[in-house]
């Protein structure tokens, strides 16, 4: 479906705008990389559904400032601001287009798998990059080639903590890899490569 369909049809997600434009807001973008940089390093788990008792000793949320791990410390944590902002990511090329998915249901933190014998939750759930699964749901997506643009500011950060950032990118020269953003992941959708400029 095109533009024109897109005012008559239905959807259940649809994309992010900000004055018009289509975006990926920055705290998207901030939270991927959060994700990355905790399941490479010795760093908390901060936003999961497991209970406290559930987490593995050590990876509880970082709540004294003085003794931040270095998600948090880059990142930013409970009353602590970050090194680094993002700003919103802004549609340079691509428009948007519907395309129907199966749908999506909340996520299963329940199941068995999930959890070792101590009933300790075993790691973090990363998306697969494949072949995009369809069917009825309507969403409104930027069609496969879509560029944006955004920035990355920064202040206070080591060399090595800059260094874990771009590998967390996907940026390590060699072993890159994409990145996945959105809500339709489960369906191998939101597959991002990030190219800098500067």
């Amino acid at each position: 479906l095109r533009s024109n369909e897109l005012r008559s049809t239905p959807l259940v997600i649809s994309i992010v705008r900000s004055k018009g434009e289509v975006v990926i807001p920055g705290s998207s973008l901030k939270g991927v990389l959060r994700c990355v940089v905790e399941a490479i390093t010795p760093s908390c788990l901060s936003k999961t559904g497991a209970k406290k008792s559930e987490i593995p000793r050590g990876l509880n949320e970082c709540r004294d400032k003085t003794r931040l791990c270095i998600a948090c410390r880059i990142l930013g944590a409970m009353g602590y601001q970050g090194n680094i902002f993002f700003s919103d990511a802004k549609q340079t090329s691509g428009g948007t287009i519907i395309e129907k998915i199966p749908p999506l249901y909340s996520p299963e933190t329940r199941r068995r798998e999930y959890y070792d014998e101590n009933r300790q939750v075993k790691g973090r759930k990363f998306y697969i990059h494949g072949q995009q699964a369809r069917g009825e749901t309507p969403i409104e997506v930027c069609p496969q080639d879509s560029t944006f643009e955004f920035s990355i500011h920064f202040s206070n950060l080591k060399p090595s903590e800059f260094g874990l950032v771009l590998i967390a990118l996907g940026q390590h020269p060699m072993y890159p890899f994409k990145l996945k953003i959105g809500g339709a992941k489960p369906v191998c959708r939101g597959t991002i490569d990030i190219i800098f400029d500067e």
